[in-house]
């Protein structure tokens, strides 16, 4: 009798163990069938039963039935957990800490492979909507999963990409021993992203660690010798240091052993303008500059709806809006202007250093005339300090004609000079809005109404015409000449006058090119 109890002991505690192993198995073909819920059921009652529950088997497809979860598209299973990825990448990590694990690593592998692309997926979309949050944890969740992948197969190579989302993201949160920590890193791997240099020398920058903060952007500009955002930001940090000229003897040097590279001549162009805004307090203005000139302001308040890093500068009654450290507005009492202006306004050195930009950018386009940014940055140089004089045409007095007329015949002076290489960029990119905006605006300013119709056309048709003949001739006036020639689908008529050839395709506008001499 005791033999026979005994085993029906041994019987029954081989049943137990069986009966949980078998959920394993259950777990398996539920998630085969798609069954996610009884399948989750399944390997839920496995991981807390002793017999299974140091298994690698069975977390590991815990992590698969969780994967699936997050992965399905059918919504029929939203409610089954809350961050169901996360709960994969616990369960696959808990797997590798078990000692039978080696027979499941090849599978391990291809898991973290797909968690790896979700997180970055999930990242990827929540950063494109702002929620930087979601973002730094998901990219980083990303990179773990590649890190576990390199612990099991070290060819598996570093997902660089995805570590400086974390460190971007880290940045725009406001976790700066992070970013520093990543971007340090990168650096010192020699990750091919020009940014990284600029935002680490920032950090640097900011902590007061200023012999860091160069030594990396000299390292950026040695890596990225004609990044424009590297070159301002080194600007930047010699102009805080008094040493306003050296940037641009830097690259003089670079033109001199390599006198025929269009981008190093581009380059010098955008150094002379940010170094011409320094000479005047206006918009672009660097904050170095202002505070060179007027001091620390009396106060300052985080500006919420002009981005991050916007902040409301106020001396006595004068309000400077400041956004990524330049200034873009600037308000307030016009007696009070009037005495900033006069106190810090250097014209003649705003002239040197425009004329040099202008120069700079003109032996660009000498090397390389075909190009949409050499024409643009050109133009644009013209037009914004057109833009300046017009915000000083508008804050006149009333009884101040004269003035008014010396500065309308000044801006259109250079509105005439901007709207050739505007024109040309717009030959070249005729997509691009804000070259359309700008040739609106001068083409309204400069009295040619019909051209300033015409470009409002395309504007709101983005980029393409909604105009007929008919208009065209309103407009205008008839043409030198018509050509016309027809296919079976298609009447093309091309109306030619003095600088512009239109082609209109079955009566309405097809393409403006603008002949420039």
């Amino acid at each position: 009798m005791k033999r026979l109890s005994l085993l029906l002991a041994i019987t029954c505690i081989g049943i137990g163990a069986f009966a949980q192993s078998s959920k394993v198995s259950s777990a398996i073909n539920y998630l085969d069938n798609g069954e996610l819920d009884r399948a989750l059921e399944s390997i839920e009652v496995a991981t807390l039963n002793e017999k299974t529950a140091n298994s690698a088997k069975t977390w590991l497809y815990r992590g698969r039935v969780y994967s699936a979860i997050g992965f399905d598209q059918s919504g029929n299973f939203t409610n089954l957990a809350v961050a169901p990825l996360d709960s994969a990448l616990y369960s696959f990590n808990y797997a590798l800490t078990l000692s039978d694990v080696d027979k499941y690593k090849k599978l391990l592998l291809l898991e973290y492979q797909n968690l790896q692309f979700g997180f970055f997926n999930m990242g990827a979309q929540a950063f494109q909507n702002k929620n930087y949050q979601l973002a730094h944890d998901a990219f980083a969740k990303s990179s773990e999963a590649n890190l576990q992948q390199r612990g099991i197969d070290e060819k598996v190579p570093m997902d660089t990409g995805v570590i400086f989302n974390v460190g971007l993201t880290a940045e725009r949160l406001g976790y700066e021993q992070e970013a520093m920590d990543i971007f340090q890193k990168l650096v010192d791997m020699g990750y091919n992203e020009p940014y990284v240099y600029q935002a680490l020398s920032e950090i640097y920058n900011n902590l007061g660690r200023v012999d860091d903060a160069i030594a990396v952007i000299n390292a950026g500009r040695k890596a990225f010798p004609t990044n424009q955002a590297l070159i301002i930001t080194e600007l930047n940090f010699y102009l805080a240091q008094g040493k306003v000229e050296e940037i641009v003897n830097k690259l003089q040097e670079a033109i001199n052993l390599d006198p025929d590279n269009v981008e190093l001549y581009f380059a010098l162009g955008n150094a002379y303008g940010e170094l011409e805004k320094t000479a005047m307090i206006e918009s672009g203005t660097p904050a170095e500059s202002v505070k060179s000139c007027l001091g620390e302001p009396d106060s300052r308040e985080d500006v919420t709806d002009k981005g991050a890093s916007a902040q409301k500068w106020t001396y006595g009654k004068v309000e400077i809006t400041m956004v990524d450290g330049k200034i873009s507005d600037i308000e307030g009492d016009m007696k009070q202007l009037n005495e900033i202006a006069a106190k810090c306004d250097n014209p003649a050195k705003a002239k040197e250093y425009f004329d040099k930009a202008i120069d700079a950018y003109k032996k660009a386009l000498e090397l390389q005339p075909v190009s949409f940014e050499n024409n643009l940055y050109l133009g644009a140089l013209y037009y914004n300090t057109a833009i300046e004089i017009n915000k000083k045409i508008i804050n006149l007095p009333l009884d101040a004609e004269k003035e008014y007329n010396r500065l309308v015949e000044e801006r259109n002076q250079l509105y005439s000079e901007a709207l050739p290489y505007f024109e040309k960029a717009h030959i070249l990119n005729p997509f691009d809005e804000p070259t359309m905006q700008a040739l609106k605006e001068i083409y309204a300013k400069t009295n040619q109404l019909g051209m300033a119709k015409i470009m409002d056309q395309k504007i709101q048709g983005k980029g393409k015409f909604d105009m007929t003949k008919d208009q065209i001739i309103a407009q205008f006036g008839e043409p030198e000449r018509i050509v016309v020639s027809e296919s079976k689908d298609a009447k093309i008529e091309t109306l030619y006058y003095p600088n512009r050839m239109i082609t209109i395709v079955n009566g309405k506008v097809d393409n403006i090119i603008t002949i420039i001499e």
